[in-house]
């Protein structure tokens, strides 16, 4: 998770994985068109990935793919990263 449900922006993912790799993601944020973006858009990219390959994804990776989306997702493409690598963290 990053951020606070209830109190703000936030951003939870749910990660199931068999073996080292990631079979679904499931997302849950405060429902703010760049932070659903975001989150699914990770969601997205991580899945059937294997572990280490969903740890390199970074917030910049994720601001080029959303170069032309419109709303504040420099702020919320960090907050999806912080939130997969304490989805990661919990797996380990």
């Amino acid at each position: 998770m990053s951020g606070s449900p209830g109190g703000g922006p936030y951003i939870i993912l749910e990660l199931t994985v068999v073996g080292q790799v990631i079979q679904s993601v499931a997302t849950q944020s405060n429902g703010c068109p760049a932070a659903i973006t975001c989150s699914s858009l990770t969601a997205r990219l991580i899945t059937n990935r294997t572990i280490e390959q969903a740890a390199r994804l970074e917030a910049t990776d994720l601001l080029l793919i959303l170069k032309d989306f419109e709303g504040p997702k420099d702020r919320y493409a960090p907050m999806a990263v912080e939130a997969l690598i304490n989805a990661l963290e919990q797996v380990k």
